[in-house]
Protein backbone atom coordinates (compact mmCIF):
# COMPACT_ATOMS: atom_id res chain seq x y z
CA UNK A 1 0.00 0.00 0.00
CA UNK A 2 2.63 2.38 0.79
CA UNK A 3 3.68 2.79 -2.89
CA UNK A 4 0.56 3.57 -3.85
CA UNK A 5 0.57 6.67 -1.55
CA UNK A 6 0.85 9.28 -4.57
CA UNK A 7 -2.50 7.58 -6.25
CA UNK A 8 -3.92 7.57 -2.56
CA UNK A 9 -3.65 11.57 -2.94
CA UNK A 10 -4.66 11.58 -6.26
CA UNK A 11 -8.01 9.89 -4.77
CA UNK A 12 -8.75 12.90 -2.36
CA UNK A 13 -7.81 15.94 -4.92
CA UNK A 14 -10.67 17.23 -6.74
CA UNK A 15 -10.33 16.49 -10.53
CA UNK A 16 -10.40 20.01 -12.02
CA UNK A 17 -9.57 21.01 -15.32
CA UNK A 18 -9.56 23.63 -17.50
CA UNK A 19 -12.90 25.41 -19.10
CA UNK A 20 -14.60 23.03 -16.59
CA UNK A 21 -18.49 23.74 -16.46
CA UNK A 22 -17.81 23.26 -12.62
CA UNK A 23 -19.34 25.74 -10.65
CA UNK A 24 -17.44 27.27 -8.04
CA UNK A 25 -18.63 27.03 -4.49
CA UNK A 26 -18.00 23.74 -1.48
CA UNK A 27 -17.67 20.33 -2.78
CA UNK A 28 -18.24 16.88 -1.38
CA UNK A 29 -15.74 14.25 -3.17
CA UNK A 30 -16.02 10.06 -2.79
CA UNK A 31 -13.81 7.74 -3.69
CA UNK A 32 -13.84 4.01 -3.62
CA UNK A 33 -10.17 2.13 -4.32
CA UNK A 34 -10.31 -1.16 -5.72
CA UNK A 35 -6.60 -3.10 -4.80
CA UNK A 36 -5.72 -6.44 -6.52
CA UNK A 37 -5.44 -9.39 -4.46
CA UNK A 38 -7.93 -8.03 -2.22
CA UNK A 39 -11.92 -9.22 -2.46
CA UNK A 40 -13.67 -6.11 -0.71
CA UNK A 41 -13.06 -2.36 -1.64
CA UNK A 42 -11.36 -0.22 1.00
CA UNK A 43 -14.01 2.04 2.91
CA UNK A 44 -14.82 5.12 0.68
CA UNK A 45 -13.07 8.06 1.62
CA UNK A 46 -14.86 11.40 1.40
CA UNK A 47 -13.31 14.77 1.96
CA UNK A 48 -15.13 18.01 1.17
CA UNK A 49 -13.22 21.54 -0.58
CA UNK A 50 -13.72 24.95 -1.54
CA UNK A 51 -13.00 25.70 -5.04
CA UNK A 52 -12.92 29.81 -5.73
CA UNK A 53 -13.83 31.10 -9.34
CA UNK A 54 -10.17 31.55 -9.95
CA UNK A 55 -9.39 28.38 -9.07
CA UNK A 56 -11.50 26.80 -11.43
CA UNK A 57 -10.38 28.95 -14.42
CA UNK A 58 -6.69 28.47 -13.65
CA UNK A 59 -6.36 24.83 -13.35
CA UNK A 60 -5.29 23.24 -15.97
CA UNK A 61 -4.52 19.59 -15.55
CA UNK A 62 -6.96 17.22 -13.38
CA UNK A 63 -5.38 16.85 -9.90
CA UNK A 64 -3.56 19.52 -8.10
CA UNK A 65 0.79 19.03 -8.24
CA UNK A 66 1.31 15.63 -6.09
CA UNK A 67 5.39 15.17 -5.44
CA UNK A 68 6.85 13.18 -7.83
CA UNK A 69 3.52 12.99 -10.25
CA UNK A 70 3.49 14.84 -13.65
CA UNK A 71 0.65 14.92 -16.26
CA UNK A 72 1.76 13.48 -19.38
CA UNK A 73 -1.08 14.03 -21.31
CA UNK A 74 -4.71 15.88 -20.56
CA UNK A 75 -7.37 16.17 -23.51
CA UNK A 76 -10.68 18.16 -22.69
CA UNK A 77 -13.82 17.18 -25.28
CA UNK A 78 -16.91 18.45 -24.03
CA UNK A 79 -17.74 17.57 -20.71
CA UNK A 80 -15.10 14.73 -21.09
CA UNK A 81 -11.37 14.98 -20.08
CA UNK A 82 -9.11 12.05 -20.38
CA UNK A 83 -5.47 12.24 -18.82
CA UNK A 84 -2.03 10.02 -18.54
CA UNK A 85 0.06 10.85 -15.24
CA UNK A 86 3.44 9.06 -14.06
CA UNK A 87 4.25 8.79 -10.46
CA UNK A 88 8.42 8.57 -9.83
CA UNK A 89 8.67 7.01 -6.50
CA UNK A 90 11.62 5.92 -4.25
CA UNK A 91 12.26 2.53 -6.48
CA UNK A 92 9.60 2.40 -8.87
CA UNK A 93 7.64 4.37 -11.44
CA UNK A 94 3.66 4.67 -11.38
CA UNK A 95 1.90 4.95 -14.78
CA UNK A 96 -1.94 6.57 -14.59
CA UNK A 97 -4.69 6.93 -17.13
CA UNK A 98 -8.16 8.75 -16.18
CA UNK A 99 -11.12 10.15 -17.38
CA UNK A 100 -13.81 11.95 -15.48
CA UNK A 101 -17.48 13.19 -16.93
CA UNK A 102 -18.35 16.39 -15.05
CA UNK A 103 -21.17 18.60 -15.05
CA UNK A 104 -22.33 22.12 -13.00
CA UNK A 105 -23.28 20.35 -10.16
CA UNK A 106 -21.61 16.87 -9.83
CA UNK A 107 -19.12 14.64 -11.77
CA UNK A 108 -17.86 11.05 -12.03
CA UNK A 109 -15.07 8.93 -13.28
CA UNK A 110 -12.00 6.86 -12.97
CA UNK A 111 -8.79 6.28 -12.94
CA UNK A 112 -6.28 3.23 -13.41
CA UNK A 113 -3.02 3.59 -11.73
CA UNK A 114 -0.27 0.23 -12.40
CA UNK A 115 3.14 0.07 -10.57
CA UNK A 116 5.57 -2.40 -12.82
CA UNK A 117 8.01 -2.49 -10.65
CA UNK A 118 7.84 -6.16 -8.92
CA UNK A 119 7.77 -8.89 -10.92
CA UNK A 120 4.23 -8.94 -12.19
CA UNK A 121 2.32 -5.58 -12.86
CA UNK A 122 -0.29 -3.93 -10.22
CA UNK A 123 -2.87 -2.16 -10.96
CA UNK A 124 -4.94 0.12 -8.70
CA UNK A 125 -8.17 1.27 -10.07
CA UNK A 126 -9.98 4.79 -7.85
CA UNK A 127 -13.69 5.43 -8.89
CA UNK A 128 -14.84 8.98 -7.91
CA UNK A 129 -17.74 10.84 -7.79
CA UNK A 130 -18.29 14.66 -6.74
CA UNK A 131 -21.10 16.91 -6.18
CA UNK A 132 -21.72 20.73 -5.46
CA UNK A 133 -23.12 21.61 -1.78
CA UNK A 134 -23.23 25.17 -2.18
CA UNK A 135 -21.75 28.12 -1.48
CA UNK A 136 -18.37 28.02 0.66
CA UNK A 137 -18.33 28.54 3.98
Amino acid sequence: MRRFAPALLFALASPVFAASPMQPGLWEITTTIQIPGVKTDTPPVTARQCFSPAQLKETGHPLPASPGCTITDSKHSGEITRWQMQCKMENSVMNATGEIHYSAQSYQGSARFSDSSGKKTETVVHRYSGKRLGACP
